[in-house]
């Protein structure tokens, strides 16, 4: 009896074993776990269609960086008076913002040391106005022979204006005195300013202007 109780018991131990190594996942984690699955091979699909739209992105973008470079350059030339040609320069002169702007350009030297900190006069056509929240001065900006370079004109508002904005789209400066708004400039007028020079900046030449006359 105890030979059979022993064979059993052997017998039954592989069973046993095998019961221990299966298991037993609810419906509803194995229904996560599938949900999580899908959502990761949806993530690699994004991830795929990614990096393809930044491939084709990085070729479109060179193709254009080559188009640019082999595209005709603007031609840099000097149109305006050599300073060496020009006479003393004194506060009733009249410069042309053109001049100002390729003599700081081609001549920067002879520019700084004829107009650096000196008062005269500006001539030009308005392109652009710039006026700041929360400060009080406004810019005047002059057109010039190359639209990447220009001459800007810092003006402090009359004691009469509260304040000065831009309108109708940037298009018209206005300042408002006793409540009623009053158009100081707008584009294409052309100026001529009463100014001091503060030299040449990265995108031109910088004025601190004093007085504003339009001719219009």
């Amino acid at each position: 009896m105890a030979l059979t109780a022993a064979l059993v018991w052997v017998g039954m131990a592989p069973l046993h074993a095998t019961a221990q190594e299966t298991v037993t996942i609810p419906k509803s984690r194995l229904e996560e776990l599938e949900r999580k699955a899908a959502e990761l091979d949806r993530i690699k699909a994004d991830l795929h269609q990614t990096k393809s739209e930044n491939a084709k992105l990085q070729v479109q973008n060179q193709e254009a960086r080559a188009k640019l470079a082999a595209a005709p350059g603007m031609v840099e030339t000097n149109t305006s008076p050599a300073i060496s040609t020009l006479g003393s320069l004194t506060e009733s002169d009249i410069v042309p913002a053109v001049d100002l702007a390729n003599h700081f350009k081609f001549e920067q030297d002879l520019a700084k040391t004829r107009y650096g900190n000196r008062k005269f006069r500006v001539s030009g056509i308005i392109t652009g106005f710039e006026k700041p929240a929360f400060v009080r001065p406004y810019k005047i900006f002059l057109r010039t022979n190359d639209p990447r370079t220009i001459v800007a004109c810092e003006f402090i508002p009359e004691e009469r204006f509260s304040a000065v904005y831009p309108v109708k789209n940037g298009t018209e400066l206005r300042g408002m005195a006793a409540g009623t708004p009053v158009t100081i400039a707008r584009l294409g007028d052309h100026v001529v300013i009463d100014g001091q020079c503060k030299g040449n900046r990265e995108s031109g030449v910088a004025l601190m202007g004093s007085r504003l006359d339009i001719s219009r």
